[in-house]
């Protein structure tokens, strides 16, 4: 049998910028320990697998899409694969989730950049060239 504990788990280098535990990690899934302080954020982003979310403690913001909730604690909330989300703390008190992706994703997760399409046509008319369109559809550029 193998114990994993959260307080003995290091923190993970993420473009999030908070803190982040990898708790469980092999080719079926892979499980995260996120805990978000009042104010923070995790960054917009598509993550190429389905993955769930476990409330722990407090009440986080989720969004998925273009919709959003408040969630309580001990509440599970899914989000399908290649659909734009994040979650954010707007509370006054600590928020802990579990994130559990299933199948463990073997691509990069994107962080989603949002432009408005006149900036997007305007950046395409100017620079259309193999390496401005291949930026473009690597970052997301075409909404």
């Amino acid at each position: 049998m193998k114990i994993i504990k959260v307080s003995e788990t290091s923190i993970k280098d993420t473009p999030h910028k908070v803190d982040t535990r990898l708790l469980y990690d092999n080719e079926n899934a892979q499980a995260v320990h996120i805990t978000l302080q009042p104010g923070e954020t995790l960054k917009r982003h598509i993550t190429p697998v389905d993955v769930f979310f476990y409330i722990l403690e407090g009440t986080p913001t989720v969004h998925i899409g273009d919709k959003e909730q408040v969630v309580e604690v001990d509440s599970l909330v899914e989000s399908p694969k290649d659909i734009v989300h994040h979650i954010s703390n707007n509370s006054a008190q600590l928020a802990r989730i579990l994130v559990v992706k299933a199948p463990k994703p073997e691509g990069m997760t994107r962080l989603s950049i949002v432009l408005s399409k006149n900036i997007i046509r305007k950046r395409i008319a100017n620079e259309c060239n193999p390496l401005s369109i291949y930026l473009c559809l690597v970052f997301n550029l075409f909404v």
